[in-house]
């Protein structure tokens, strides 16, 4: 691997190695049976970028956490509609758009505002977590992400599972800048994995994936180690 700023860079011959190919990188900015789901969400934010009632905020972390499986009730030991309309919402409106206002000008991520972004990732985690009372890793990447596409990765744990096998060694240690800031270390990680793993596609192959079409590349590689692990099974 070659280092490179925040994150090393993998070389053409792993990512072939790896089954990454050109097409492979290609097909996954191809359109998806989820793509009208995913541009509701999208216009969604867009239309309602910010957090100034309660009736926004709740429509909001409700429906994206819900149709991700990542909602905020999600294991807490308060749920209903109760639990959103006297805590959820009203902690939103006053804690989320301090949060969200410096990324509002950042159209790419790079070395001199990662920090900014990552930042911003933990802050939010905080929110949702003291909100819920349990870790929100996966909802607060993706409601991040539904609001600043191109900034954020989405987390979960087939995302996890497939850019570890993808970019092992990266992210492994640190930058000192995210332990002082005491940043999450499981989604900083994934985030330098992800970011690393786009840039080395582009670098070898010219093509710059977004943070939802790297998604769809994870899944899909998931997805197909599943099929092929059931056929084999099969056989037995």
């Amino acid at each position: 691997m070659i280092r490179n700023s925040y994150c090393s860079m993998i070389s053409k011959k792993q990512l072939v190695q790896f089954g990454i190919m050109e097409n492979t990188a290609s097909s996954a900015q191809d359109k998806t049976h989820w793509e009208i789901a995913n541009k509701i969400l999208y216009k969604i934010c867009r239309d309602y970028p910010r957090h100034d009632s309660i009736e926004v905020a709740i429509a909001k972390i409700w429906i994206i956490g819900r149709t991700y499986a990542a909602a905020i009730e999600r294991g807490a030991e308060h749920a209903g509609d109760q639990f959103y309309e006297t805590k959820v919402g009203p902690q939103m409106v006053v804690g989320i758009d301090s949060i969200f206002e410096p990324l509002r000008t950042i159209k790419s991520v790079a070395d001199k505002n990662l920090s900014m972004v990552m930042e911003a990732y933990n802050l939010t985690n905080e929110l949702l977590r003291d909100i819920a009372g349990k870790e929100r890793r996966s909802l607060s990447s993706k409601y991040l992400h539904f609001h600043f596409p191109n900034l954020y990765y989405l987390y979960d744990s087939r995302a996890l599972g497939q850019i570890k096998q993808l970019t092992d060694g990266v992210g492994k240690n640190l930058p000192d800048d995210f332990k002082r800031g005491g940043f999450d270390p499981v989604y900083t990680r994934f985030y330098l994995r992800c970011w690393s793993l786009v840039r080395s596609i582009h670098e070898a192959y010219g093509i710059r994936l977004t943070p939802r079409q790297l998604d769809n590349l994870l899944l899909k590689r998931a997805s197909d180690q599943k099929t092929s692990s059931t056929r084999k099974k099969n056989r037995k």
